[in-house]
């Protein structure tokens, strides 16, 4: 068994030589007297085990002078003091992290980028505490900061995401600059992340789209992205289903919980894409557009299936984990899903009771002070009244923003923002937040989803730059 600090040697060795930790174990097996193909390399999932490399393979390193330098510090981004939404200071801090957030794809040995030749692949942070591209981070961020991103580099690192696609349709979770692939967290028994499929098309719908239509990429990778939404297993009744007895994670946002059944988040992410393919599909004339209509109507339909009987919100799952679900709730009034008594409804119940939903204008996945009641044994929840088990984030807020505006709320949905922003101002902009209800803790710092989120939330509500 390879320990903690070796494996840190491994991570180090192949930071400075770019190339795959696993190379790095062999080169540095004279060393410890033995080689572990199967090491966990953080976040719970297993590095593939390629054939042994020869000493050709393995040699020459590139010389440590070919890595990037480091980004130099950003200047302060200005303020203006007042209690409504800068959106100025918003977009500065937001082009700030996006830029922090690129990372040099490896040229050596690269088996995803032969023939591609992407050069930058985009983390979920700009202090690479992810350090690899995950499809939803990619997409969320695309969808509030194209503007500040290339269009060629983007649209060649969707394409980079697009080849780690698996022979059964199953796209991955994230991809690494030096070409590994990781689908599911193995360690604990799960094969994939239910919404990585739904997140990839939803990708491809941003980028062939955000900088005026690309048919060329669209159409080159819909029958992949049609085979990601296949992939997807849904019950009957078009809701996509999780095995309570080998649950795989659902929800990127919620992956150290095992809800199971039908699931709702995930549900509306098929529908989304599904409904987004099929406008693209008939505009750029590849793909059944009438394929993507029927299956995301289907499900559309199922929706209320998940109505929480007890209350006006959603359910997060029909089986384990059947609890009020605050983002999946939101995400389905944008949708303009279920009828429009309910959808009220649930605004309603979030405007009125707000500090069992929000703090620092920042959103719960439950109630205050509901936590999940099953979660992937090796990890187990997290503890309460943080992270994903009770912390506040701002990356659900354009869902948020999007059904208050649809309901009558827009002035409390700017008020909800202007807190958001003003805690980002104070604090840092972090992955997720708790001030003491009851702890007090941060994830992590520079999260780009929580910048560009907020932003996309601000541009939905009509919020304007203001110049400095």
């Amino acid at each position: 068994v390879v320990g903690p600090t070796v494996l840190s040697w491994h991570r180090r060795c192949a930071m400075q030589a770019r190339i795959t930790v696993w190379h790095c174990m062999v080169g540095i097996a004279a060393a410890t007297g033995a080689v572990d193909t199967n090491v966990d390399v953080g976040h719970g999932a297993t590095l593939m085990s390629p054939p042994q490399p020869s000493q050709s393979q393995l040699l020459p390193l590139p010389p440590l002078s070919s890595l990037p330098p480091p980004l130099p510090l950003a200047p302060p981004c200005p303020s203006n003091g007042s209690a409504t939404v800068d959106v100025a200071w918003l977009e500065c801090r937001a082009a700030v992290i996006v830029a922090g957030c690129r990372e040099n794809v490896s040229q050596w040995d690269n088996h995803l980028n032969r023939g591609l030749n992407a050069t930058i692949i985009y983390t979920p942070d700009a202090a690479h505490s992810y350090g690899a591209q995950w499809t939803r981070d990619f997409a969320y961020m695309l969808g509030g900061a194209a503007a500040w991103m290339d269009p060629g580099d983007v649209k060649r690192a969707v394409r980079y995401t697009y080849r780690g696609q698996r022979a059964d349709g199953a796209m991955p979770d994230r991809v690494s600059r030096l070409g590994q692939i990781v689908t599911g967290f193995f360690t604990l028994g799960i094969d994939h992340v239910i919404d990585n499929g739904p997140f990839a098309v939803l990708l491809l719908a941003r980028a062939a789209t955000a900088w005026g239509p690309d048919a060329d990429l669209f159409c080159n990778l819909e029958p992949q992205a049609r085979r990601a939404l296949m992939f997807v297993n849904r019950s009957e009744n078009g809701l996509v289903f999780n095995d309570p007895v080998r649950p795989n994670a659902t929800y990127g946002f919620t992956d150290t919980v095992a809800k199971t059944g039908n699931i709702l988040f995930c549900s509306l992410l098929f529908v989304d894409a599904a409904r987004q393919m099929a406008v693209l599909s008939a505009v750029h004339g590849c793909g059944d557009a009438a394929w993507y209509a029927t299956e995301g109507n289907r499900t559309a339909r199922a929706v209320d299936q998940l109505a929480d009987s007890d209350g006006p919100l959603w359910l997060a799952a029909s089986i384990d984990n059947r609890l009020p679900d605050v983002w999946a709730s939101s995400y389905l009034v944008a949708l303009n899903l279920s009828t429009a008594a309910r959808r009220q409804a649930a605004m309603n119940e979030l405007v009125q009771n707000s500090e069992t939903y929000f703090r620092m204008g920042q959103v719960r996945h439950l109630p205050y002070p509901l936590e999940w009641t099953r979660c992937f044994k090796l990890r187990g929840c997290p503890t309460a009244g943080t992270y994903q088990n009770g912390g506040f984030w701002a990356t659900p807020l354009h869902y948020v923003a999007r059904a208050l505006l649809a309901t009558g709320h827009s002035q409390f949905a700017q008020q909800l923002l202007a807190e958001a922003v003003t805690n980002f101002k104070s604090g840092g902009i972090y992955e997720d937040v708790d001030d003491g209800h009851p702890a007090t803790t941060v994830g992590v710092l520079n999260y780009t989803d929580s910048a560009t989120n907020a932003l996309l939330a601000a541009q939905i509500l009509g919020i304007h730059r203001t110049v400095h």
